[in-house]
């Protein structure tokens, strides 16, 4: 009985480390998120710049293309910022894979671990009822 509680106690222990990386995960999927929208609005705003067309100053063209390397270097980072979390994320989804074996695991040891101290126990009941009778 004692494995039965400490097997009950590891598939606990599991479950909670299970939830915190999910949270985790949830967490770093609503930062991916954030980050590609963001990503998309910075390219959508460059777009608009470079479709100008109006007539402009030397100094303001200049401005313009600083702003719009700015940009472009932001949305450069922004990606990259993606793809790590997309990385973090793939890890984490291998982690919680991993948890779950081990959960189902411990499930299928301690239903066996339930069926051999069940079956101790009639044992140990049909030889008292044995002994009970001579």
């Amino acid at each position: 009985m004692k494995k039965v509680k400490l097997l009950n106690l590891l598939m606990k222990k599991a479950k909670v480390e299970k939830s915190k990386i999910l949270s985790e995960l949830q967490t770093l999927g609503d930062e991916k998120d954030k980050t590609g929208a963001l990503s998309s609005e910075i390219f959508e705003i460059t777009n608009q710049k470079a479709n100008q067309s109006n007539t402009q100053s030397v100094y303001a063209y200049q401005v313009d293309r600083q702003l719009t390397q700015k940009l472009m270097q932001q949305k450069e980072v922004l990606d990259n910022r993606t793809e790590f979390l997309q990385h973090q994320m793939d890890a984490i989804r291998q982690k919680v894979t991993h948890i779950q074996s081990r959960e189902d695991m411990l499930k299928k040891k301690k239903i066996s671990e339930e069926k051999r101290s069940f079956d101790e126990r009639e044992l140990r009941i049909s030889e008292l009822n044995m002994t009970k009778k001579v």
